[in-house]
């Protein structure tokens, strides 16, 4: 389970920024059908996306995890299904998919991670981003068993303590992620 002490915090400066946005500006020229879904909606949501991916990156760089493949490429012109990552972990490759939550405060164990699918090959970690201090928080991970056992469906438009659900999505708290120093042992 994690908890607070285990939640990996990183602070974010104007060149790290700048790096993301540079990769989203990218994304959002590409010609797939999921650039022009992403131009339509919330370009700002795919910035949060890669600052996610961004602290996610560093933490697996600061523990010496192989990454296999990364989702900060030079050119966004296909689509990848290996996106976001794929790590060596315990000797096995896992595709590894990041969910960052935009946040104004700080995040709290009984704060909810959500996902709009959830698929049993992958690994997802969650990041929450703290707008007001500027610093990304990788609070754990979730695969199938911890899904299973704890996420919970809602329907768009429904809240809870903390927002509104803005899609049919898959949620539970945070305290129930597995901790990321697990994904090590």
């Amino acid at each position: 389970m994690s908890n607070a002490n285990d939640w990996v915090v990183y602070s974010l400066d104007d060149a790290i920024e700048a790096s993301c946005m540079k990769y989203t500006k990218r994304m959002l020229a590409g010609p797939n059908p999921a650039a022009k879904m992403i131009r339509d909606s919330r370009p700002e949501a795919y910035r949060i996306g890669k600052l996610g991916e961004w602290a996610v990156g560093k933490w697996a760089k600061d523990k010496g995890v192989p990454i296999l493949h990364h989702p900060f490429r030079e050119s966004y012109q296909k689509f990848h299904s290996d996106d976001d990552f794929i790590f060596e972990l315990l000797g096995e490759k896992r595709q590894i998919e990041v969910r960052t939550k935009a946040r104004s405060v700080a995040p709290q164990g009984h704060y909810n991670y959500c996902s709009d699918k959830i698929l049993p090959h992958l690994l997802y970690v969650f990041v929450s981003y703290d707008k007001s201090a500027r610093e990304m928080y990788v609070l754990g991970w979730a695969d199938w068993d911890v899904w299973r056992k704890n996420g919970k469906a809602v329907i768009a438009g429904k809240e809870n303590s903390q927002f509104r659900h803005k899609s049919n999505e898959f949620t539970a708290h945070i305290s129930s992620l597995g901790s990321m120093d697990l994904l090590l042992k």
